[in-house]
């Protein structure tokens, strides 16, 4: 995925202005038009980076977004960065929603020859090994699923009653308590 650099931007949107003969003649409070300016480079950036990650494309040789864009529609500031405090606990949780972590999925597209996708399986469970595998059901972590969904249950009443599929994007898009707990789930599987 090649984003442009904002820095390239922002000399795009602004080289015009800078250098332009008649901006001696601008007022002195440029603050508004600055901040038009801004508005845009960001719209056009987010944009651009939504395009880039909707496109990729899935499977073989492609880069590693299924999980990511799941659970990315735009581009904003994560809360649970400022939820959890526990630095481990918040690296753990954005190595698994960005897919940087050491689980089959990710540690299969290194391998030479590359490891076919529905041979990146768990050990125990012989099941692909990916993000949902481990936040769901992958036998090896059960005891300590079990603690992280009892703390979520008490903060989320209907959260029993939810498909697997609407539990994993729960956990995995948590914020405040729900995503201290996964973080120390995360932290604790060595991601």
């Amino acid at each position: 995925m090649q984003f442009y650099p904002i820095i390239a931007q922002t000399y795009a949107a602004f080289g015009f202005c800078l250098l332009c003969p008649c901006r001696r003649r601008w007022p002195v409070d440029h603050v508004e038009h600055y901040r038009k300016i801004k508005q845009s480079l960001v719209r056009d950036y987010s944009q651009k980076w939504l395009h880039e990650v909707q496109s990729a494309p899935d499977g073989e040789g492609s880069g590693n977004l299924s999980t990511y864009r799941q659970i990315k529609s735009n581009l904003n500031y994560e809360h649970y960065l400022n939820d959890v405090r526990i630095k481990d606990h918040r690296v753990a949780i954005t190595k698994l929603r960005t897919s940087c972590h050491h689980l089959a999925i990710e540690t299969g597209r290194y391998t030479s020859p590359i490891t076919p996708r529905e041979k990146r399986t768990c050990n125990k469970c012989h099941t692909l090994e990916d993000e949902y595998h481990v936040l769901i059901c992958c036998k090896k972590y059960n005891q300590a699923r079990e603690i992280m969904f009892k703390e979520t249950a008490l903060i989320c009443q209907n959260f029993n009653s939810l498909t697997s599929r609407n539990k994993f994007l729960y956990r995995i898009m948590a914020e405040g308590p729900v995503a201290i707990a996964l973080g120390k789930f995360c932290s604790n599987l060595s991601l």
